[in-house]
């Protein structure tokens, strides 16, 4: 069941803060995105995999990233995420203001896509059978 982000808001931003560390590139994870996730979908937990090829660099995305990386192409929210490291009420601010709104954008025309199987992405995400991510 998808719950909307607004109900737990406050909450994700602040664990984001405490997850999120060094992050090199304009390629690389964002808890704020992990946890918008997790909070959008009842019961599914993601992990780096979902996005992230493993055992390569964060620059290496698998499709479900890709297509996110494709969404978020010319927005700079990694660097300008970056810019902000020295200030963590900026930092803060950014995360619930811009990348979680452009996370839910993002996420919302995502699951209309149809997946190589024939599945929408959506179902696929609900459903947890997006690798790194499981329901609960």
């Amino acid at each position: 069941m998808v719950k909307p982000i607004y109900l737990r808001v406050c909450v994700c931003v602040f664990i984001a803060g405490i997850f999120c560390a060094g992050f090199a590139s304009q390629a690389s994870s964002h808890g704020v995105f992990k946890l918008t996730l997790e909070s959008e979908v009842e019961e599914l937990r993601v992990t780096c995999f979902a996005c992230h090829v493993k055992k390569e660099p964060k620059t290496i995305r698998n499709e479900f990233g890709e297509l996110f990386f494709k969404e978020f192409k010319g927005m700079e929210l990694s660097s300008k995420w970056q810019e902000a490291e020295n200030d963590a009420e900026a930092r803060k601010k950014f995360e619930e203001e811009v990348m979680a709104p452009a996370f839910i954008k993002a996420l919302k025309k995502i699951g209309e896509k149809e997946h190589e199987s024939g599945e929408k992405y959506l179902d696929l995400i609900t459903e947890g059978k997006i690798e790194g991510t499981k329901l609960r």
